[in-house]
């Protein structure tokens, strides 16, 4: 991986660019449980 140019980067002024993924519920879930946190508030069913 290169660092970019900053002429690359000012072509992004003004863009944006969104990203979305699925994940299975239990690793969530437990990852919430590593931070004593409600994994079952995090996912959210379809």
């Amino acid at each position: 991986m290169t660092t970019p140019t900053l002429e690359e980067l000012r072509e992004w002024i003004g863009r944006t660019e969104s990203r979305t993924e699925t994940l299975a519920a239990e690793p969530v879930q437990g990852l919430a449980a590593t931070f004593d946190l409600d994994g079952d508030a995090l996912v959210s069913q379809p």
